[in-house]
């Protein structure tokens, strides 16, 4: 059975109980606010983590394209670079190319002038092959073929058919022992026979049409552009 407060348990009330009780929710409260900053506190420091993840993660994104770009312009420099020293290589050796050809045309034109229209033919096959015979040896015969012609001034005309002859015959020679080695030979001393391929055939035919009959030395020229585009020729 409830009975109505009193004056006396309501004075206590509010002397003891609501004092104290006021002071436990304030106490509460503080409590409250302090835990809630705290909250607050770590979702900050959380959310500021999550953007400096971000952040480097974007960074190396950045740096990993930069070093792609980096290394596509590298290398890009390095084939430019290649390419045009390629380029200079390949005019080099057009340049020299063509130099030694307008010394072989020289030397030819020169010693056709001091050979007899009989050694046409021997000074033809000097100059069929740079294999057969280098600049650097067509300026030897070229220089003994003049010291010839001043010292036999006045003996008879055409003094350096003999030089011309005997220079064919040497480098004939030698060429032909030059084949042998590298083509080989049979036990008769000629050169192994063997099928042609389809790439000797075709080469073969192109160099028949562009020496056709008719032409002096037209099968040492077909041997010539043959080996030149780096098949073995057949006997």
């Amino acid at each position: 059975k409830l009975f109505p407060p009193t004056y006396r348990s309501l004075f206590l009330f509010q002397i003891v109980l609501f004092p104290r009780w006021i002071l436990n929710v304030m106490k509460q409260r503080k409590l409250d606010e302090i835990e809630k900053l705290r909250l607050e506190a770590e979702a900050t420091e959380k959310e500021n983590k999550l953007a400096l993840l971000r952040l480097q993660k974007q960074q190396r994104k950045e740096k990993i394209i930069q070093d792609k770009l980096k290394a596509k312009e590298v290398e890009a420099e390095r084939k430019a670079r290649s390419v045009a020293r390629e380029e200079i290589i390949q005019k080099e050796k057009e340049k020299s190319k063509l130099m030694i050809e307008l010394r072989r045309k020289e030397a030819r034109t020169q010693l056709l002038g001091l050979t007899s229209p009989e050694c046409v033919e021997k000074v033809d096959f000097l100059f069929s092959n740079p294999s057969i015979c280098s600049v650097d040896q067509l300026d030897t015969i070229l220089e003994k073929v003049l010291e010839l012609c001043k010292k036999s001034e006045g003996n008879g005309p055409f003094p350096a058919d003999k030089i011309v002859k005997l220079e064919h015959k040497r480098l004939s020679l030698q060429y032909e022992a030059k084949m042998m080695l590298k083509f080989g030979s049979s036990g008769t001393g000629r050169a192994v026979s063997r099928p042609w391929t389809s790439d000797e055939i075709s080469v073969l035919t192109k160099a028949a049409k562009k020496f056709p009959g008719g032409i002096r030395n037209r099968w040492i020229q077909v041997a010539n552009y043959v080996n030149a585009q780096g098949l073995t020729s057949h006997s």
